[in-house]
């Protein structure tokens, strides 16, 4: 079996640029996305980095805590989340050194610790973007 360049490259590019294997970004993907569909809040908060900044009202606030997240989930976890989250496809991901942009960066999720302790969490909401 032969390995094109191009995925090779694409993947060490990845882990290069992110410190997140793209395989464990894409198992996070999916595990946020279901949680979003299926509106499992605490689910969806367990994989926040906190404080993490959300539109609110037109306002870009920082979100403090889980309970804070979860008393504004609805504000920040609105249908143009959802509608992004259901037709985003992983593959169209883009992932840079800031970490990996859902769409046009609604939701960015990055590695958080070292390299040999990297846990994969969401970063940043911009919840009120419109195309």
């Amino acid at each position: 079996m032969t390995i094109s360049c191009a995925t090779t490259e694409k993947k060490d590019w990845v882990l290069e640029t992110t410190g997140v294997k793209e395989v464990d970004a894409r198992k996070f993907y999916n595990q946020m996305k279901d949680a979003i569909l299926t509106n499992k809040k605490d689910t969806l908060a367990s994989l926040i980095w906190f404080p993490v900044g959300a539109d609110i009202h037109g306002h870009h606030v920082v979100i403090k805590n889980k309970a804070e997240f979860l008393e504004h989930y609805d504000e920040i976890i609105n249908q143009h989340i959802k509608e992004i989250v259901r037709a985003f496809k992983f593959d169209g991901i883009s992932p840079t050194y800031h970490g990996f942009f859902v769409n046009d960066g609604e939701i960015i999720f990055e590695g958080v610790g070292d390299l040999k302790h990297n846990v994969v969490l969401i970063s940043g909401f911009n919840n009120e973007m419109k195309n």
